[in-house]
């Protein structure tokens, strides 16, 4: 018996990291592996990707990623890079697996009632998502900011007749898509969206990707959103993986704009104390349940706000209340 109404806030579907913007749709479904395929592991450092430990429900003191090995990696360039390229080659693989078939398992083996799939131009658009939204009514497609080599007026226009085609919100990776987030050219866009009431899910936290093109790490330093969410109350933001998975990230967004009525926080990467700790420092009405499939697992992040200890009513919230609210689902 189903137990609870699920929502995921952030999860991609494909999110090919390489991807060729001319392929189209197509890639969501050419390939059909079968889901219990094995990933390739990588290693980070001393034999341990903290990843899998955590998508195994190993998790690692009270956080996901310890502190101590990014302080290490800033200290030890050689580190740095094997850590980005290990981290590349593990993306790649899931993403590979990440196709609308095992999309749809993963939703049925869960019980998951709505995914919302924010896609990151060049590896996916709307025009992907849409396609397999009209397939799957469980699927919520976003839409993105597509080049930045369109005027900020041409920009605002695809991104409206995106939402008369049915986005329901906005997904901005700032290092991906080298949107650097205290530019006129983003606040013009985001003025403009404003006025769709939908919200505008962004990444947070500082990482090096690997990806050409990318733009600086640090485009995903939490207090560059945070200065937008101040600046712009009208906008409904969104700061993924509250805030950047690294403690001081999330501490520190939480210092600049936990309590405002325009932010919400997601619970992608996040353990069941840490999970608590949000509620505490946004509010239960601000914490949305996230996944980020396909780089971390369903089932895992459904137990991880399961064995936190917060209230049932506080949980269904996150998992379905907090997100039903904000993306006017009833």
């Amino acid at each position: 018996m189903k137990k609870r109404k699920i929502i995921d806030s952030h999860s991609h579907l494909a999110c090919k990291m390489f991807g060729n913007p001319e392929e189209g749709a197509g890639h969501l479904f050419r390939y059909r592996p079968a889901p219990d395929v094995p990933i390739p592991e990588t290693e980070f450092f001393g034999n341990v990707n903290y990843y899998e430990l955590y998508t195994k429900g190993q998790f690692q003191g009270e956080r996901m990623w310890p502190d101590d090995l990014w302080l290490k990696a800033e200290r030890d360039s050689e580190l740095k890079a094997a850590m980005t390229a290990a981290d590349t080659k593990w993306m790649g693989n899931r993403c590979l697996k990440n196709t609308f078939w095992n999309l749809q398992k993963i939703l049925d083996d869960n019980e998951v009632d709505y995914i919302c799939t924010l896609p990151i131009w060049p590896a996916n658009s709307f025009e992907d998502y849409r396609v397999a939204a009209e397939l799957d009514q469980r699927i919520l497609p976003f839409t993105c900011i597509y080049n930045t080599e369109m005027s900020a007026e041409e920009a605002v226009d695809k991104l409206m007749d995106d939402v008369r085609q049915g986005a329901r919100g906005l997904k901005i990776h700032p290092i991906i898509q080298n949107l650097d987030l205290k530019s006129d050219y983003i606040k013009k866009i985001l003025e403009a969206w404003a006025k769709t009431g939908l919200p505008v899910i962004s990444h947070c936290g500082n990482v090096e990707y690997g990806v050409e093109n990318q733009g600086a790490p640090n485009y995903g330093n939490p207090g560059f959103l945070a200065d937008l969410i101040e600046e712009m109350p009208e906008v409904n933001f969104v700061g993924a993986h509250c805030g950047g998975c690294r403690s001081w990230e999330a501490e520190y967004f939480a210092e600049r704009v936990g309590g405002l009525k325009n932010v919400w926080v997601d619970t992608s990467f996040r353990t069941p104390k840490e999970i608590a700790w949000m509620v505490s420092a946004f509010g239960e009405d601000k914490v949305l349940f996230g996944v980020d499939v396909p780089f971390s697992d369903m089932d895992v992040s459904i137990a991880c706000v399961e064995a936190a200890p917060l209230s049932d009513r506080e949980k269904e919230k996150i998992f379905w209340h907090n997100a039903a609210e904000l993306l006017k689902i009833e």
